[in-house]
């Protein structure tokens, strides 16, 4: 009886061996693929890598345009968002508010306490909400939505969160997993990043976040109308953003950036 039962574990624990092995070696070699893209990635965009933390999460500076951005990947790592999660921190003028912008999703749908929902009529793929505070009132009125939904429609099948945390902007992307598409994806996102930034260090501290990084050429080309490499650059004179040519005439040969409006061109 004895004998029958070793034998039966014995197979029990070959099968598992021939069927789960594959798999765990499959896991462990793409999570190293991931981690060696994404080091790659960070490279090309000119930025550094900080720490690797134990969690397998990868933390990483990234200079873009007149922004030091700060960030860290979690691949195949655990994050309250989701898997595979980027996330980004850009610092913004010191104030006291409190709101942010999610996707409809399970993660993002808890609303703190003292905060309050915004409405979006029928936009039910949109979650909002935030503090009263008068700084929390002002950063909603810029009109980050737009940026957000500009975010939702790059990554339709990814979810994603964008929150301001006082002095701390915060972009939350899950579904960070094609190695091929990492410089590109990192370029995109830290664009829309630094609008949104732009738009709040113009309206709240009256001028821009000027940072010791020396942007990239490609870096130097994100246009704010089309959010493509720009084509026969002109430069606001007030903010000194690039713009395509052809996009600056279409809006009305005005900056592309919201809140800074000005008409005129270096």
């Amino acid at each position: 009886m004895d004998n029958d039962v070793t034998a039966i574990l014995l197979c029990i624990l070959c099968w598992a061996a021939i069927v789960a092995g594959p798999i765990v070696i499959a896991i462990i070699l793409n999570g190293q693929q991931q981690k060696r893209a994404f080091h790659k990635a960070i490279e090309a965009v000119g930025g550094v890598v900080v720490a690797e933390n134990q969690d397998k999460s990868i933390i990483v500076r990234i200079p873009f345009q007149e922004f030091s951005i700060s960030g860290a990947y979690f691949p195949t790592s655990s994050h309250w968002f989701g898997k595979d999660v980027i996330e980004l921190h850009i610092a913004l003028p010191e104030n006291e508010s409190q709101l942010y912008y999610c996707c409809r999703c399970t993660a993002g749908s808890r609303t703190p306490p003292g905060w309050h929902n915004i409405p979006f009529g029928g936009r039910t793929q949109l979650l909002a909400a935030a503090t009263d505070h008068p700084d929390s009132q002002t950063i909603l009125q810029l009109g980050l939505e737009s940026n957000f939904q500009e975010l939702l429609r790059w990554k339709p099948n990814h979810y994603c969160r964008v929150a301001v945390d006082g002095s701390t902007l915060v972009i939350l992307v899950t579904g960070f997993a094609n190695t091929n598409m990492f410089a590109t994806d990192l370029n995109r996102l830290s664009a829309i990043g630094a609008q949104m930034a732009r738009q709040i260090w113009i309206v709240m501290d009256g001028s821009l976040q000027i940072s010791d990084v020396t942007p990239t050429a490609e870096e130097e080309q994100i246009c704010p109308v089309c959010s493509c490499p720009v084509e026969n650059p002109v430069v606001c004179s007030r903010c000194s953003t690039p713009h395509c040519k052809d996009c600056w005439t279409f809006n009305h040969d005005t900056c592309g950036v919201f809140a800074c409006g000005n008409q005129k061109r270096k």
